[in-house]
């Protein structure tokens, strides 16, 4: 098989993936409460903050960092935030699957690397977190994102590819307190490279 051909295979397999992940957004949104998404502790945090005024600096500087209250102010915690955070789930986690495959070398192993990434994103321990007001979804789709620039980066060499991890690796960090230690280190280890 050529490189070619399984690269039309790994789209067919992206396309068959997005149709599931649609399908299952439909199904897992219907049956969500009209109001909102699931709630746990740290959820409350989430909400009071994003109650705060737009130039509060609750919203900006509190407890936690303010992408996330400031993503469910602007959309709410409904079934718009689990469209977005399933939706952002699904482009990342495609990206991280094409890059893979045109990573891999061998025509049989790029439809099979693929296939696995695709497959892990499906994993209960994955979803269930778009399901939920709390930063988890989007923090590991952030994540996954990093990881796909980062494999396209080292594919192209592209110095314009690699300016892109300056405002995901931002966002990225705003989401999570333990985000910022991790972009720290990589940071390190890229400077020490």
């Amino acid at each position: 098989m050529s490189q070619a051909r399984a690269r039309r295979v790994v789209l067919v397999v992206g396309i068959v993936y997005l149709a599931f992940q649609v399908m299952n957004a439909l199904w897992v949104g219907t049956s969500l409460p009209t109001s909102t998404i699931q709630r746990f502790d740290d959820s409350l945090i989430f909400d009071r903050m994003s109650q705060s005024s737009w130039w509060s600096s609750d919203l900006w500087s509190g407890l936690y960092p303010f992408t996330y209250p400031a993503v469910t102010k602007l959309i709410g915690t409904g079934r718009a935030l689990y469209a977005v955070q399933v939706g952002a789930a699904t482009l990342a986690w495609l990206w991280l699957g094409w890059e893979v495959s045109r990573s891999a070398k061998q025509p049989w192993l790029s439809i099979a690397g693929a296939c696995w990434i695709l497959g892990l994103s499906l994993a209960s321990e994955v979803a269930v977190w778009h399901q939920v007001v709390m930063t988890e979804s989007l923090s590991s789709t952030g994540l996954v994102s990093l990881v796909a620039l980062a494999l396209a980066v080292a594919r192209t060499g592209s110095r314009t590819v690699a300016y892109l991890a300056i405002p995901l690796s931002i966002l990225w960090m705003e989401l999570r307190v333990s985000n910022l230690v991790l972009v720290l280190g990589f940071a390190i280890v890229t400077a020490l490279r």
